[in-house]
């Protein structure tokens, strides 16, 4: 989840911004977890648009791509080092995220995140080889 300070929000008298959108001069995420940075396409008056947004559902990022009214052009993947195991945050561009039943726990899911350099990495991170995986799907591809 991220979050900013009430006291830094640029009300939209300031900002020229419509009635109820706010804006923040920072955000900061305050969970180790794995999030998305998605630039998109919109148009709007017979202008077409560039911008970015943030997701750190998952859900979120699927329900976006179904929306009509908007192109995804590029998804990275911001992830923590325990999950990238390099010792650091890192930004990837994302390929496709699938998802897998684990063995023996029909009821537990992994999803595993392929990068433009084929990379992968698994969420949660689990002790059984990828290939182990049940019933693979592809959920989300760019």
């Amino acid at each position: 989840m991220f979050e900013t300070l009430i006291t830094e929000e640029y009300g939209n008298e300031s900002t020229g911004l419509a009635t109820g959108i706010y804006s923040w001069p920072y955000i900061k995420m305050t969970l180790n977890v794995h999030w998305f940075h998605v630039t998109y396409f919109h148009s709007e008056q017979g202008l077409q648009f560039t911008e970015v947004i943030f997701f750190t559902n998952l859900n979120q990022l699927i329900e976006f791509k179904e929306n009509k009214f908007v192109e995804i052009t590029a998804v990275e993947l911001v992830s923590p080092e325990h999950m990238n195991k390099s010792g650091r945050w890192k930004m990837n561009q994302l390929k496709e995220i699938w998802c897998g039943e684990v063995p023996n726990a029909p009821d537990n899911s992994a999803h595993i995140f392929v990068l433009n350099d084929k990379t992968q990495y698994v969420y949660p991170a689990i002790e059984i080889p990828i290939n182990n995986l049940r019933n693979k799907k592809i959920i989300f591809s760019i």
